[in-house]
C-alpha cells in the first residue's frame, strides 16, 4: 500500500510539472499572437518624423513644430528617447511600389514597409511576458517549493489579463513604460516590505554619510529603482509614476510590517540588506523627482503631468469625443465589449482573490490595482495599467491563501487534480482565442480596425495622396483628420491643420476641429479662415464623410487624388464652370475597384475592410448601386463583417426596403455587441414594419448600451408615444433634453407632449 502510495504520488508529480508548463506556455503564445498584428496605432509616424528630426540634428522640439494653425504653442516631447529608437528601427525599413490613382491616371508611389516595427513591438510583448512569467515563479520566499500561485496556477490570471492588455500591445512608449513599471513596483517592495514605522528598523543605514551612497547604488534596490525612473523619463511621461509609487509604498509601510505572510521579494542576500528608514524614504523620493528633471526638457518635463492633465478641465471642448483612446472605458462607442465585460469580471475576481489572499499580497499592489481601475473607467488608455496590476496581484503573492475549506496546508492530492483542471481550461480558451486572433473574428468582434498579420491596417493611412501633397512642398497648409495627420506628416513636408497631441494646441482648435469633423454649415467657411491650401481625408472611421460630402458638390473645391479610403482637395482654379463630381470619381473608382477584384491573394477580412471605404466612395459619387454591389461582394467574402452589415443595411433602409434592411442589422449586432447604431436602425426598421413593441424593447436596450446617442431617446419617445405610453415617452424626451440643454426643438416637443396630457 505504501509503495503504490508512492508510486501515485510520483505520478501526480510528473502530471503536475507538465501541467505547469503547458498552462504558462498557452497565455504567453496567446500574448504573442495579439502583439501580431498589423499597424494600427495613428501616433507611430509622429514619433518617427521627431526621431529623424532629432538625429539629424534637429533637437528636441519645444513648441508645436508641425502644425500651421499654433506652430508657437508650447509643447514638451517628453518621448525623445522612443523616437529615436523608433527612427532607427525605421531604416531596416524598406518600401513596397503601390498605385495611385489621380485625376492624371495612374502613379506609383511607396506603400512604407514596417517589418521591423513589428518585430520590436514583438520583442518588447514578449520581454513583458517573460517578466510577468519571471516574477510569479520566484515568489517562494523559503516555504514551499512553489509559490501561492505556481507557474502552473499562474496560467488563468495570465490569460485574463491579456485579453484585457491587448487593446494597448501597440508600438507606443507605453509598451517601455509597462517593463519600466513591473520593474519599479519590484525595487520598491525589496526596499520597504518589512519596515515599521512604530519600531526600531535594525537594517536602518547607521550614518548621514553612507545614506546617499547606498540610495544611488545600481547595486541596491533603491539604487536601481532610481536609475529605473531616470530611463524611463526618457522614453515617457508616464515616468512621473515612479515618484507617486515610492510615496504609496512610502505611507504603506507602516500598515504592511503589520500584516503576516510577506517578505521582502529577491534573493536571500537581498532580503538581508537593510530596508529604508523613515528619513531615507524621504530621500529616496527626492531623488525619483530629481530623475524625472534630468531629462532634456528639465522643469517642463517635470510638470508636463499636471499640464497635460490640466487640457481636460479647459472648457469648451470634450477630447473624450474626439480621440477615442481618452474615451472612459465602458462607454466606448461600437467597439471593445468583449473587454468592458472582463474588466468588469475581473474586479470580481481581483476583489476575491484579495479577501483570500490577504497578509500574502503587498498593499501597494492593490492600491496600486485599484488606482488602475479608477482610472481605467477614466479613460480606455489605462487598459493596460490595469491589466498590469490585475496579473501583478497574483504573480507578487507570497504563497497559499488559507481558505477555511483547506485547513493550515494546501493538499497534494487537491492541488494536482485542481490543477489539471485549470489547464485544461486555460489551453481550451487560449485555442478558441487563438483561432478567432488568426481569423481577425476577434478583432472584428471588438470593433477595432487591427488585423492579424503583418503591413499596414488596410485603408488607414492614406499612402495615395502622398505624391501630390509632396509636391506642394513644405509650405503647404493640409488640413488632414487626426487619422492621417500622423502618417502624412512623416511623408511629406506639409504641415497639417491639427494631429493627435491633445497638449499641443488651444481648447479653440479643438473646437474649430470638431465644427470641421461633423461637417457643419460653417465647415468650408472655416477651411477658408485657416487659408487651408489642400484638404486630405481619410475615411476608414467614417467621422469626415459630411464634410466630404460638401466638398465634393462644392465648386470652389476639385478633387486632385483617391485612393480606396483618402481623397484629396485643392481650390479650383479658372473661371470655367465646375466639373461634375462624377465625370472624375467614377472612373477612377472603376479602375480601383478593378484593382480590388484582382487581389484575391489578400486576407478575406482584408479585402472586405477596403470594400467598406470603397462603397463610401460610390456613395459621394451618387452610385448607390454600384455602393450596395459592393458592399454584398464583401458580405460574400466575409457574412459576420458587422461594418459591412451595417452599411448595407443603411443603403436599404434609406431607399424603404425595412424588410431587407432588418437581418442585416442583426447580423452587424451579432458580430458586434456594442453597435448600438445598428440596433437603433434595427428598432427604426421594426417600428416601420408594424412591431412598435419589438421596436421599443430594441431602442431600450440600445439605450443601455450607449445612453448618449439623442437618436435612440428620440426614436424610443416616438415608439411609446404610438403604443400610448405618455409617462414613458416623457421621460424619454427628457433624458434627451439632459444630453442637449441648448436644444429649442427638443424643449418644443416636451413642452407639446405635456400639454396634450394636461387635463
Amino acid at each position: 500500500m505504501i509503495t503504490q502510495s508512492l508510486a501515485a504520488k510520483g505520478a501526480w508529480y510528473r502530471i503536475d510539472r507538465v501541467a505547469r508548463l503547458v498552462a504558462i506556455l498557452a497565455p504567453a503564445l496567446l500574448g504573442l499572437l495579439l502583439s501580431a498584428h498589423s499597424l494600427s496605432n495613428r501616433d507611430i509616424w509622429l514619433h518617427n518624423r521627431a526621431g529623424r528630426d532629432f538625429l539629424a540634428g534637429g533637437g528636441i522640439p519645444i513648441t508645436n513644430r508641425y502644425s500651421f494653425t499654433e506652430p508657437g504653442h508650447e509643447w514638451t516631447d517628453h518621448e525623445w528617447l522612443f523616437q529615436t529608437c523608433i527612427a532607427l528601427t525605421d531604416r531596416l525599413n524598406a518600401s513596397k511600389p503601390h498605385t495611385a490613382i489621380s485625376t492624371a491616371g495612374e502613379t506609383e508611389t511607396r506603400e512604407p514597409r514596417v517589418t521591423y516595427w513589428h518585430a520590436l513591438r514583438m520583442i518588447l510583448v514578449a520581454l513583458l511576458l517573460l517578466l510577468l512569467l519571471k516574477e510569479g515563479m520566484s515568489l517562494r520566499h523559503g516555504e514551499q517549493k512553489n509559490a501561492l500561485l505556481p507557474a502552473g496556477w499562474l496560467g488563468m490570471p495570465l490569460l485574463v489579463g491579456l485579453l484585457l492588455i491587448w487593446p494597448r500591445l501597440i508600438l507606443r512608449p507605453e509598451l517601455f513604460s509597462f517593463l519600466f513599471f513591473i520593474l519599479l513596483v519590484r525595487e520598491i517592495e525589496k526596499s520597504t516590505l518589512g519596515f515599521g514605522w512604530g519600531r526600531p528598523n535594525p537594517g536602518q543605514l547607521r550614518t548621514d554619510l553612507m545614506r546617499p551612497a547606498y540610495l544611488l547604488s545600481p547595486f541596491t534596490p533603491p539604487g536601481r529603482a532610481f536609475l529605473l525612473v531616470l530611463v524611463w523619463a526618457q522614453f515617457h511621461g508616464f515616468a512621473a509614476l515612479g515618484p507617486v509609487i515610492w510615496l504609496l509604498a512610502a505611507l504603506l509601510a507602516p500598515l504592511q510590517s503589520r500584516l503576516p505572510g510577506l517578505r521582502p521579494p529577491g534573493r536571500k542576500d537581498e532580503q538581508t540588506r537593510p530596508h529604508l528608514g523613515p528619513a531615507d524614504l524621504a530621500l529616496v523620493l527626492l531623488f525619483s523627482l530629481l530623475a524625472l528633471l534630468l531629462t532634456p526638457n528639465g522643469l517642463s518635463g517635470l510638470t508636463y503631468p499636471l499640464r497635460a492633465l490640466a487640457q481636460f478641465r479647459e472648457p469648451g471642448v470634450q477630447l473624450q469625443r474626439l480621440i477615442s483612446e481618452l474615451v472612459p472605458l465602458l462607454e466606448s462607442p461600437q467597439s471593445l465589449g468583449g473587454t468592458q465585460w472582463l474588466f468588469k469580471f475581473s474586479l470580481v475576481w481581483s476583489a476575491i482573490w484579495i479577501f483570500l489572499a490577504w497578509g500574502r499580497i503587498s498593499l501597494l499592489r492593490i492600491l496600486l490595482w485599484a488606482l488602475a481601475a479608477w482610472a481605467t473607467i477614466a479613460a480606455q488608455r489605462n487598459i493596460g495599467f490595469y491589466a498590469l496590476s490585475f496579473m501583478m496581484l497574483h504573480t507578487g503573492a507570497a504563497s497559499h491563501p488559507r481558505a477555511w475549506w483547506w485547513g493550515k496546508r494546501f493538499d497534494q492530492n487537491m492541488h494536482a487534480p485542481g490543477m489539471l483542471c485549470l489547464t485544461a481550461v486555460t489551453v481550451i480558451v487560449t485555442c478558441i482565442f487563438s483561432f478567432e486572433i488568426a481569423t481577425d473574428e476577434f478583432y472584428l468582434r471588438q470593433g477595432v480596425s487591427r488585423r492579424f498579420g503583418g503591413g499596414l491596417t488596410p485603408v488607414q493611412f492614406p499612402v495615395e495622396l502622398v505624391p501630390a501633397i509632396s509636391s506642394g512642398g513644405h509650405r503647404t497648409r493640409l488640413l488632414s483628420n487626426v487619422d492621417g495627420a500622423g502618417f502624412l506628416i512623416d511623408q511629406t513636408r506639409a504641415k497639417v491643420f491639427i494631429d493627435g497631441r491633445t497638449e499641443a494646441y488651444s481648447p479653440k482648435m479643438w473646437q474649430d476641429y470638431d465644427r470641421l469633423r461633423a461637417g457643419e454649415p460653417d465647415a468650408l467657411a472655416l477651411i477658408k479662415e485657416h487659408e487651408i491650401d489642400m484638404v486630405a481625408l481619410s475615411l476608414g472611421s467614417g467621422a469626415f464623410h459630411n464634410l466630404a460630402k460638401l466638398l465634393v458638390v462644392d465648386p470652389d473645391w476639385r478633387l486632385v487624388t483617391l485612393g480606396e479610403g483618402s481623397l484629396l482637395f485643392q481650390p479650383a482654379v479658372g473661371d470655367g464652370p465646375p466639373a461634375d463630381p462624377r465625370k472624375i470619381l467614377i472612373p477612377r473608382l472603376d479602375e480601383l475597384e478593378t484593382q480590388l477584384f484582382r487581389e484575391s491573394r489578400d486576407k478575406p477580412v482584408r479585402l472586405a475592410d477596403r470594400c467598406v471605404t470603397m462603397a463610401m466612395l460610390w456613395e459621394l459619387a451618387g452610385q448607390t448601386d454600384r455602393q450596395e454591389q459592393l458592399l454584398r461582394w464583401g458580405l460574400s467574402l466575409v457574412p459576420t463583417h458587422p461594418i459591412l452589415a451595417h452599411n448595407l443595411g443603411t443603403s436599404l433602409m434609406d431607399r424603404g426596403d425595412f424588410k431587407a434592411a432588418l437581418p442585416l442589422f442583426q447580423t452587424a449586432f451579432a458580430g458586434n455587441r456594442r453597435a448600438d447604431s445598428s440596433l437603433l436602425n434595427a428598432g427604426i426598421c421594426k417600428f416601420r414594419l408594424g412591431n412598435a413593441q419589438e421596436a421599443e424593447a430594441t431602442f431600450e436596450k440600445a439605450y443601455r448600451i450607449n445612453p448618449r446617442r439623442l437618436n435612440t431617446l428620440l426614436n424610443l419617445a416616438i415608439t411609446r408615444k404610438r403604443l400610448g405610453d405618455q409617462e414613458g415617452a416623457r421621460e424619454a424626451l427628457q433624458q434627451a433634453v439632459a444630453l442637449r440643454p441648448d436644444n429649442q426643438n427638443l424643449r418644443q416637443q416636451l413642452e407639446q407632449l405635456d400639454s396634450r396630457s394636461t387635463p
